[in-house]
């Protein structure tokens, strides 16, 4: 059995609840890391269906993430010039559907 774990070696064997915790822990392993069952699908965001144009509210030409990240780490960047940013941005947005 692999040892991915060290934890499980740091647990009190007379504590019931942490020797439970490792009797599911070395359960668990036995099935998921055991190569000859096979791992489902993993799911990440490519294959998850996307969707269509006009629910998808977030443009890849406009980028509200960046200015957000810009007004925390720049210190001459007032709320007042991000929220006009932003409503300067959305117009873009809009522009482009």
């Amino acid at each position: 059995m692999m040892k991915c774990d060290p934890v499980l070696d740091l647990l009190d064997a007379n504590n019931a609840t942490q020797t439970d915790y490792k009797k599911v822990i070395e359960a668990a392993r036995k099935i998921y890391l055991n190569p000859s069952n096979p791992m489902p699908g993993s799911v990440i965001d490519l294959s998850l269906p996307s969707l269509p144009s006009e629910l998808n509210t977030i443009s890849a030409s406009v980028n509200f993430d960046d200015e957000l990240k810009k007004s925390v780490v720049t210190g001459n960047y007032s709320a007042d010039t991000l929220l006009r940013t932003f409503r300067i941005l959305g117009k873009k947005r809009e522009a482009t559907r």
